[in-house]
């Protein structure tokens, strides 16, 4: 998900990688999540009799690497035992622009590793990442002339 300076976050963007070089000035910070493939939010659940039948969720692990492929360096790895359920999404970490509008700024890694409703992930992100957008001001646009200001 990308979150802008001003309006709704854009996402969710499908990608293995990220490059934060190409992103735009008005991104103000990147949020990584990571849910079940193919999950739409409805399960359906059915009852197991059999005492001591416990069906667990998989623990999963993300990591985030800077550089190249060959040569990564580790940014980040989190790991949630409880896994994430069907219908739900892991807000593993965000990104974030330490300069607003500069294009070759650095960037902070802040892990989240919190767990929502799918449906819920794109009002929830910008209430959960305010923090990180605010604390930067909007880059500032290049102001046109106003040509009824030289009469």
């Amino acid at each position: 998900w990308h979150l802008h300076y001003s309006g709704p976050p854009v996402g969710p963007v499908e990608s293995p990688g990220l490059d934060l070089a190409k992103l735009g000035e008005d991104v103000a910070a990147v949020a990584l999540v990571a849910e079940v493939a193919g999950a739409e939010g409805k399960t359906k659940v059915t009852e197991h009799s059999e005492i001591g039948y416990v069906k667990a969720t998989p623990a999963w692990t993300a990591a985030v690497n800077a550089g190249s492929a060959k040569a990564p360096r580790p940014i980040l790895r989190l790991r949630r035992h409880d896994g994430v359920k069907p219908g739900g999404v892991w807000l593993i970490a965000a990104i974030a622009r330490t300069v607003a509008g500069d294009s070759r700024s650095s960037w902070r890694t802040e892990a989240i590793d919190e767990v929502y409703p799918t449906q819920r992930m794109k009002a929830v992100l910008p209430l959960r990442c305010k923090d990180l957008v605010a604390s930067l001001p909007a880059p500032k646009k290049d102001e046109e002339e106003d040509p009824m200001e030289k009469t």
